[in-house]
Parts: structure tokens; sequence; C-alpha cells
């Protein structure tokens, strides 16, 4: 039994039932209030991390979009067939503003409190709609079929889920052939031995601060390891902190 069981249960043995009441209280309170504090910081980093991409890698930003501008003309039939796009770690839909239009979303992320805010936003871009939100992590995507999505959208995903291979998996399931994976990530600085070296001895400190993300990430090889038909990245150094700065973008076709 972990020693914090066995405290609780000596408070409970002293102190009786105004103990157990009390701390049943304080626990439903503490616990709701942590996760809004905990979801409230991780947005507020992530929104000035991707700022700074919005600000200085705008047209990078287009680039990484267009595949899913491209797919959407690539036949008449689009004009009556929406896009069907899946966005893993969508929060609150930062990226709608590169989407093309007339898309069906679907939207996976772990943080169900980003729901409301994500229902809320996609309403003011015209030519979305959301077809699905489900708060799970990316690597289970059963609810999604195979073969059912034209691309999926991954920016500062593959940094923090548990199983990135596994990740990778389910979006080339559930891609069509000739789908598009389109991502943005931050990587392990493998071109630079001083920030690399960095980024290994933070990487266990950083991964509880911020809530599971590593800093070592080789997500290239992943990606690569998947064998997708084609794919085509690009590494950019951002001006943020430097076990951060190194990013990964690209696309991958099934």
């Amino acid at each position: 039994m972990a020693k914090i069981d066995i405290t609780i249960l000596n408070l409970f043995a002293r102190y009786g039932l105004p103990f157990l009441i009390g701390y049943v209280i304080l626990f439903h309170l503490w616990k709701p209030a942590y996760n809004l504090m905990k979801l409230k910081i991780l947005t507020l980093a992530l929104k000035s991390y991707w700022t700074k991409v919005y600000a200085c890698n705008r047209k990078e930003l287009e680039q990484l979009f267009a595949p899913l501008h491209e797919v959407a003309q690539e036949d008449e039939g689009r004009k009556e067939t929406k896009l069907r796009v899946m966005e893993i770690g969508i929060g609150e839909g930062a990226n709608f503003g590169f989407y093309p239009a007339n898309c069906e979303v679907f939207g996976v992320d772990p943080m169900s409190a980003v729901e409301d805010k994500l229902r809320k936003n996609i309403v003011k871009h015209d030519g979305l709609e959301l077809k699905s939100f489900a708060a799970v992590g990316a690597e289970d995507m059963s609810h999604i079929d195979d073969d059912s999505i034209d691309a999926v959208v991954c920016t500062l995903v593959l940094c923090s889920v548990e199983n990135p291979q596994k990740v990778v998996s389910e979006v080339k399931r559930i891609l069509r052939k000739g789908g598009i994976f389109v991502f943005w990530e931050h990587v392990h600085a493998s071109n630079d031995k001083r920030v690399a070296r960095l980024q290994w001895i933070l990487n266990r400190v950083w991964y509880v601060l911020f809530d599971g993300c590593h800093l070592t990430r080789k997500t290239s090889e992943v990606i690569q390891a998947a064998q997708f038909t084609t794919h085509d990245f690009s590494t950019i150094t951002l001006p943020v902190l430097s076990v951060i700065s190194t990013t990964l973008f690209g696309s991958a076709t099934k």
C-alpha cells in the first residue's frame, strides 16, 4: 500500500468520520480546481508558443496546410462532398483559419474541457462543420472507420502522446488511399549537440511540469517507419526557448 494511503488511514482511525468527510470534500474541490489550473497553464503555454509560429512562420504554415486545399480541389466531386478532416489534439481549434472551406471536422483531445470553446470557435469559420469530438488519446481512434478520412492535422501533439508509433499507425489506418497527414512538432535537436544535451538533461523534469511532453522525440523516424507512400518534411528553428525551438513540419501521403 502506498505511504500516502497509510497516512490517510491513520488519520481516519484517529479522527474518525469528521476527517473522512473533510477529506472527501477537499478532494472533490481540489481535483477539479487542479485540473482546471493545469488546463489553463497548458493552454496559455501552447497559445504563446503557437503565436510565435504564426508571427514568424506564416508562409510555412500556409505551406503546411496547402495540401488540404489541393485535396479539396482535386476533383469536381468536391463541390458536392465535404473534405473530411481529423485533427488530433484539436484543442480549441486554433488551426481552423488555415482549413479550406467545406470541411467536415473530426477531433480528438484528451482534455474534455476544451469541447465547449471548440464548438463556439468552429461556428466562426464558414464552411466548417464539427462532425464529432471525442475526449480520448489519439492512440485509439477506433470510433473512426478505416480509410474514411481525407486529411489528418497534427500540431504540437506527438511530443506528449504516450505512444507516438501507435498514433501514427492510427493516422495511417483512418486515412483513405491518397489521404494526407500534415504535422508540425517540436523535436530532438539532433543538429545541435549543445541543445540536444540540454534536452536530455531536462527531459524528465519537463515531462512532469508539462503534462507528459517529451523534449527528445525523434518524430521524423516515427513517421518514416510507418511506411507512408510518400513523405516530405523540413526542420525550422523558432525564436523560442532553445529546448523547444527545433521543429519538424511537413506531410505524408498514404
